[in-house]
């Protein structure tokens, strides 16, 4: 029988704060105004599948936002987001993702990988005043200030939450996948790869998911001190699969790129 954890009235909070909890991101305070209802709803459901859990990202279905989770013995881990569309989940998803909260990986065969946009000066930090980099509580920049921050310098006073364009990106992705294949190429003994277009479509997936070319490249070569990918030869398909799992591990054991 399944585990009822779901009633049609809120049976209400615990009375004890301290443990009845999972971790939820103080770099958010303050940025809620930026979100629309359903992108709250599945960034909510996205942080108690990553922190909840301690960890950045996962592999999350659009099935699991919309019906949620159950176990095979018929536990209920959770029963989604409420939201019972499709189409308004993907939507959600843009939009964190345009609005820098998250990146999706797609994945072949298998749920979409998931990560938080990661920002380690982001430990403790304040909120962002115009054109300022995020000081973290002892009033001093971070050491990770070459990284792209979460929220991009934007204060909490300006609804324009987009930024601005930055020419054309079209033949920036068309630059960067030749350098790309290019070091790959390189770094793999000068292997030709038959299926040019194959890689190019990995290539532009990760650029497009917010990877930068030295993201892909870091990638490639940490890929190759690792004995099984030494003893194995692999492409950008492969590197498109383990990218968001590489900077999981990294983060997560407190290095950086």
């Amino acid at each position: 029988m399944r585990n009822a954890i779901h009633k049609s009235k809120f049976p209400g909070f615990p009375p004890e704060p301290i443990t009845n909890y999972w971790p939820y991101p103080k770099a958010l305070n303050g940025w809620w105004y930026a979100l629309t209802p359903r992108e709250q709803k599945v960034l909510d459901y996205i942080l108690r599948h990553t922190w909840g859990y301690k960890k950045v990202a996962d592999g999350i279905s659009l099935s699991q936002f919309i019906n949620g989770i159950i176990k095979r013995d018929g536990t209920v881990i959770d029963k989604g987001t409420g939201i019972k569309n499709e189409k308004t989940v993907r939507k959600a998803l843009r939009g964190l993702e345009k609005k820098g909260f998250i990146i999706v990986v797609p994945q072949v065969g298998r749920e979409n990988f998931i990560q938080l946009k990661i920002n380690p000066s982001q430990d403790l930090v304040s909120l962002p005043n115009n054109n300022t980099t995020p000081l973290s509580n002892n009033g001093t920049t971070s050491s990770y200030q070459e990284m792209e921050p979460t929220i991009k310098d934007i204060s909490i006073n300006n609804n324009n939450i987009f930024p601005a364009p930055q020419g054309n990106k079209k033949d920036t992705f068309k630059k960067e996948i030749t350098e790309s294949i290019a070091y790959l190429s390189k770094r793999l003994g000068g292997i030709k790869f038959p299926n040019y277009g194959k890689q190019a479509k990995y290539t532009k997936s990760m650029l497009s998911s917010g990877y930068s070319l030295e993201d892909i490249c870091w990638a490639i070569d940490t890929m190759l001190t690792i004995k099984w990918w030494q003893e194995n030869s692999f492409d950008m398909k492969n590197i498109a699969d383990e990218i968001p799992k590489l900077m999981t591990r990294t983060f997560k054991n407190g290095g950086k790129k």
